[in-house]
């Protein structure tokens, strides 16, 4: 298509490419505007437009995460509601804050990264698990953060979030005994894990982020090399994922709706990485923002965060794995 549209472009009248969106399959009989209403109801819209609006979006052209790089790290077909029975596995959940309700406002995104240790110290990393939220207040952020940590996650390590602005305050909804409304079992409370800890009861899992520019750089730097050196992988392309469920028979076998939002959510993290680009900052520092002020990066900064946190934890783990000079002799007892 691109190939044509190129040749079109340099006067070339022997090729024409065409994009129809939904509204021309609609008029023309082949799919009812119904289907297209309920699937822009239950997608974001950037991702709606991708599937259905002849939108083709990639990325930036100064992008720091060009699309290309992404796709290649878009691997994986099983996506964790819930850590598997039995897991050993290591998890780090992390939270990007917005609580406004407008409609263009920033969403407040969760990432569940699952991190295992290879042979060399470093750690094989996956998103396993996304989800986005618009105009939800911190009291019902803290909900759903207890429900992952304590009931679906129980392995997981920390909870990583963004400590500025409304950040600043999240900790105070951890700071008493939570019991989950199913089970009616309690749970202790949460703290954060830089502070004197004065109940004893308390787990210091929270750890906040507080982005300044330094962090901001490492965040980054971090997140493209372990998309470089395909250290992280990601959930499938939507597309892909609906046509293998389309072949599945037994209905029963086939994904709920609530796991394959995991992938549309990719879907849109991939269009926001791709939109993310460096600028220049004050005092020559660089800034890693998207290309205009209408585009969102909440799914990047939740990923970003949560990748980084277990990339600190491997540049520790990894200086076990090295060894000085060793020198081979024998001992004497003169």
């Amino acid at each position: 298509f691109l190939a044509d549209v190129k040749r079109m472009a340099s006067g070339d009248r022997t090729v024409f490419a065409c994009a129809l969106d939904y509204r021309a399959a609609a008029a023309n009989g082949i799919t009812d505007m119904e289907f297209f209403m309920k699937e822009r109801e239950r997608m974001p819209e950037l991702v709606f437009q991708m599937e259905y609006g002849s939108k083709f979006v990639g990325a930036n052209s100064n992008s720091a995460f060009p699309y290309e790089l992404v796709q290649t790290c878009r691997t994986l077909e099983k996506i964790e509601m819930e850590q598997p029975k039995n897991s050993k596995s290591r998890y780090v959940i992390a939270l990007d804050i917005a609580t406004s309700e407008a409609k263009n406002a920033d969403n407040s995104i969760i990432t569940v990264i699952k991190f295992t240790e290879r042979v060399d110290g470093t750690f094989a990393k996956k998103l396993v698990h996304i989800r986005s939220f618009h105009g939800k207040t911190l009291d019902i952020l803290a909900e759903e953060l207890r429900k992952l940590y304590h009931i679906r996650f129980p392995n997981a390590e920390k909870i990583v979030y963004d400590a500025r602005g409304l950040g600043d305050s999240l900790d105070r909804f951890f700071d008493k005994e939570w019991v989950d409304p199913i089970s009616g079992k309690e749970f202790p409370p949460l703290v954060v894990d830089d502070a004197p800890i004065t109940n004893l009861e308390a787990l210091p899992v929270l750890h906040p982020f507080r982005a300044v520019n330094q962090l901001n750089q490492r965040i980054y730097t971090n997140l493209r090399v372990a998309l470089e050196k395909r250290t992280i992988e990601f959930p499938m392309n939507y597309r892909t994922i609906q046509q293998k469920q389309s072949e599945i028979d037994d209905a029963s076998k086939r994904m709920t709706m609530e796991e394959i939002a995991n992938f549309i959510e990719t879907d849109a993290l991939q269009y926001e990485m791709g939109n993310v680009i460096a600028k220049p900052g004050a005092n020559g520092n660089v800034l890693y923002d998207v290309s205009r002020a209408n585009m969102h990066k909440d799914r990047y900064s939740s990923l970003a965060m949560g990748n980084d946190y277990v990339c600190e934890l491997e540049k520790e783990n990894v200086k076990r794995f090295k060894r000085g000079p060793v020198c081979i002799g024998i001992v004497s007892g003169f």
